[in-house]
């Protein structure tokens, strides 16, 4: 986990490089205050909570009002984790709206579903909300005795599909960054500027930070938040759809 770790910190940060070296000057499109929130959970990610894991870890401490454990789901990171998941939904179903191509219709319904039922399982189906005590085997065999599926899986396994995610992530970087042209009719990309570069930043963190159990909550996360900056930008950077002037009949000549 630590090597793989490192690999992938390595080549986000080589990915990160690259985009920056090729990105192009301007403040584009967007309006600031998207760049200094992705800015913001960037610092918050690096300055404040992987230190703080660090700490925890090596002292034998445990935050659970904050990261959340294996035998309890909430805590502040969590919780933004559901908030992010929510805006996932709603930004997708927009794009999905919006879009003519078939192909992205297609893709950002696919992406509203998955926000549906990720959520469904964050919040255990309304377990979380309404407060009620699982039954049966949710109560016996359930990890955190709660009313979802995920936690049925031994999360020594998601280990490893979080480790194939992050790496997963680390590759979408780069080919944001690259910029095939296959890649064009799928998603539609706003000028590699500054900002993007914060976006692929967002990406390879998640992607780095995946690879190691410690940070997993907390990179699962900065992955929802990531997805959810790459919507916001798509959202305002959408050129805007030119309507026809409408121009009056002429008047028929009189007889």
């Amino acid at each position: 986990m630590t090597v793989s770790t490192g690999l992938a910190g390595l080549c986000g940060l080589a990915v990160c490089l690259h985009a920056w070296r090729v990105r192009e000057r301007g403040n584009g499109a967007n309006p600031a205050v998207l760049s200094r929130t992705g800015i913001g959970v960037l610092i918050l990610t690096w300055g404040v909570l992987v230190p703080i894991t660090l700490y925890l870890w090596r002292e034998g401490l445990a935050a659970p009002w904050l990261f959340g454990a294996e035998t309890y789901d909430g805590g502040v990171v969590e919780t933004v984790t559901a908030v992010g998941l929510i805006l996932i939904v709603v930004l997708a179903v927009r794009e999905a709206v919006v879009s003519r191509a078939v192909l992205k219709v297609g893709f950002w319904s696919g992406v509203a579903l998955f926000g549906v039922l990720a959520f469904g399982e964050e919040a255990s189906w309304g377990q979380h909300i309404f407060q009620w005590s699982a039954t049966g085997a949710f109560a016996t065999a359930n990890l955190q005795a709660e009313t979802n599926l995920h936690n049925f899986v031994s999360p020594r396994l998601y280990d490893i599909a979080y480790a194939v995610v992050g790496w997963g992530m680390v590759v979408a970087a780069g080919l944001l960054s690259l910029r095939p042209p296959w890649l064009a009719p799928l998603l539609r990309q706003p000028p590699l500027d500054r900002r993007s570069v914060i976006r692929i930043a967002l990406l390879v963190s998640a992607g780095a930070l995946l690879q190691h159990e410690l940070f997993e909550e907390m990179a699962e996360a900065v992955a929802i938040l990531a997805f959810v900056f790459i919507q916001a930008e798509l959202a305002l950077t959408r050129p805007a759809t030119r309507v026809p002037a409408h121009h009056p009949a002429a008047p028929c000549p009189s007889a």
